[in-house]
């Protein structure tokens, strides 16, 4: 009898240990989920600020081959002239 109750209470112990443990990881795994958010929102937010400062640039560069008369038809050759120009 008092081996069953032994194990009883070892199993219990164990279930209760194996329930923490799971809370613990989904806490975990949560927080980590949350701290990946955070940073994928400031690569993106920088990756934004990137782009508008690139539109920025590009804007100015038409705007400087408008006044020199070297206006291109498409935009993709714009584009192409303005990175063949940067080389």
């Amino acid at each position: 009898m008092f081996c069953f109750l032994m194990k009883t209470a070892w199993w219990l112990g164990s279930l209760v240990i194996r329930v923490q443990l799971r809370r613990s990881r989904v806490a975990v795994q949560q927080q980590a989920a949350c701290a990946a958010l955070s940073v994928a929102e400031l690569v993106l937010a920088e990756f934004w600020c990137w782009l508008e400062e690139m539109e920025h640039i590009l804007n100015r560069r038409e705007a400087e081959d408008r006044q020199m008369g070297r206006i291109h038809s498409t935009p993709v050759e714009y584009a192409h002239s303005s990175i063949v120009r940067d080389r």
